[in-house]
């Protein structure tokens, strides 16, 4: 073992509190219009505004109550990008073009990459007109005409959008030391590399170990040893935290000091579960099947350092706290909830709803921390 090594299984508090000092330090968003209380037309366009540091989005939710460690209400409402105004660039613009179903609503800027979160603000709509509430339901996918036998269709290649998560730029190497029985190699190479492509990081490999923690390789894999329990997969980060420790000595006697002296993430690794009925693609899930791409996608989201969980819901991203059998996300134009349909929010965690269809498993991350003493 490791000298100094201590072991935790930390979600995403652990995450935030173990961010860069920079990111720490930097100011909270401001949210500026509409007023608290304000009244707007139900079903007229909405504009925001705020001043913040980096990619600022507001969340507009029903509830004003905290979902995440970050201080961020829910995105039940719909979650808008911004865009600095040309008349005042420090001020930064957000649109709800269908405007807000009637009723009382809740609104807050924050920032994902750092963890910040503003001061939550109410907002009533007034009316009777349903309006639609972003974001909206996915259209149905584009049909596909067959393949050639023995040819895999076109994966989505564009980039993951800067309001779902930014990119680290990390290194991965997929490590295919152990399979699964419902997922070809030629398959589970292509889904890492393109996923690894969408989230803009550097996919080495393939080479035949299975990941590990603390062999100092930064492997995405099958290993169930590595997968938290209830989990489809997990990435676990490997941060040391350097510490150096002095002697100090004075007329009153000596004493030791010890001062923190920054932080870093060492080795990433991804495991997932190899049995488990994954539909591998390129086909939707079935009723009984979990979508393989929209882990990969989720996991490899974590390894480009975005941190944070999307409560369960109709949300149009990869990062949710939860994925059903028969759910998938594979870009903004092809995803499928279940509350999408009408249906109620699938649980974060099969341990905590009993529910008659197959449940949901999570998708998650956790952080092992390591101090290094520096004398």
């Amino acid at each position: 073992m490791l000298p100094f090594l201590r072991l935790c299984a930390a979600a995403l508090a652990a995450a935030a509190v173990l961010a860069a000092p920079a990111a720490a330090q930097a100011p909270v968003p401001s949210p500026v219009a509409p007023a608290d209380g304000a009244t707007v037309q139900t079903g007229a366009p909405v504009t925001f505004t705020a001043r913040g540091q980096g990619t600022l989005v507001v969340r507009i939710a029903r509830s004003p109550a905290v979902v995440d460690a970050c201080g961020a209400i829910g995105e039940d409402g719909g979650r808008l990008d911004g865009a600095a105004s040309p008349a005042d660039p420090s001020l930064v613009q957000f649109t709800a073009p269908a405007g807000l179903a009637a009723g009382e609503w809740f609104w807050q800027v924050g920032n994902p990459t750092d963890c910040s979160a503003g001061p939550v603000r109410r907002i009533a709509a007034a009316g009777s007109t349903p309006a639609p509430t972003t974001p909206a339901a996915p259209g149905a996918p584009a049909a596909t005409k067959p393949s050639p036998a023995g040819t895999l269709p076109k994966l989505a290649r564009a980039p993951i959008p800067s309001r779902i998560g930014t990119s680290n730029h990390a290194l991965l190497v997929l490590a295919l030391g152990e399979g699964s029985p419902s997922v070809s190699r030629k398959r589970f190479v292509e889904l890492v590399r393109n996923g690894a492509r969408r989230w803009r990081l550097d996919a080495r490999g393939p080479v035949k170990r299975v990941p590990r923690l603390g062999d100092a390789h930064n492997d995405v894999g099958f290993a169930a040893r590595l997968v938290s329990r209830g989990a489809l997969g997990t990435t676990t980060l490997l941060r040391q935290n350097y510490v150096r420790v002095r002697r100090v000595c004075a007329a009153s006697g000596c004493r030791t000091m010890r001062t923190p002296a920054g932080s870093r993430v060492v080795e990433r690794d991804l495991a997932l579960l190899p049995d488990v009925p994954w539909a591998q693609g390129p086909a939707h899930p079935s009723s009984d099947e979990y979508d393989l791409e929209t882990v990969v996608l989720h996991e490899l989201g974590h390894w480009a350092g975005n941190l944070r969980h999307t409560p369960v819901g109709c949300h149009d991203t990869p990062m949710v706290k939860g994925l059903g059998p028969g759910e998938w996300w594979r870009s903004p134009l092809d995803w499928h909830y279940d509350a999408c349909d009408g249906g109620r929010a699938r649980a974060a965690s099969a341990l905590d709803v009993p529910s008659l269809a197959a449940p949901p498993l999570r998708i998650t991350e956790r952080v092992v921390e390591q101090t290094v003493v520096l004398r």
